[in-house]
């Protein structure tokens, strides 16, 4: 870099080479750091909820939603019963989903943690 001027700054591609992979190193460093903190708070909120439940559970806590939301969470747990007797979660989410459809919430999404999923609705 004998060819510069003291004191000017370099505008040359080569220089700029060198430093675009560091800056993009730090960036998604920060990011992947940010996605952890996030991972783990998420996970330590769906830890703290029953693996086991019925569906009787599911309908109260549906029927107890106030008119006016918009879009909310619903913790479905791995284990489920019906009346006392177990049941595929299959077959309980059709009991739930029906009892949704009938407040017009529509599903978004879930996400599958240990001792259950933790499913998504948006009202249309």
């Amino acid at each position: 870099m004998s060819h510069k001027k003291r004191g000017q700054l370099t505008t040359s591609p080569e220089w700029a080479r060198h430093l675009r992979p560091l800056f993009r190193r730090f960036f998604w460093k920060g990011e992947r750091r940010a996605e952890r903190k996030l991972a783990r708070r998420e996970a330590e909120a769906l830890a703290a909820r029953p693996a086991m439940g019925s569906v009787e559970d599911l309908l109260r806590e549906v029927e107890s939603w106030p008119p006016e939301l918009s879009s909310t969470e619903l913790w479905v747990p791995e284990h489920l019963t019906l009346r006392g007797d177990p049941v595929a979660q299959g077959v309980a989410m059709a009991i739930v989903g029906d009892k949704l459809l009938s407040f017009d919430f529509f599903p978004k999404g879930y996400a599958a943690a240990p001792g259950g999923r933790l499913y998504r609705y948006i009202r249309e």
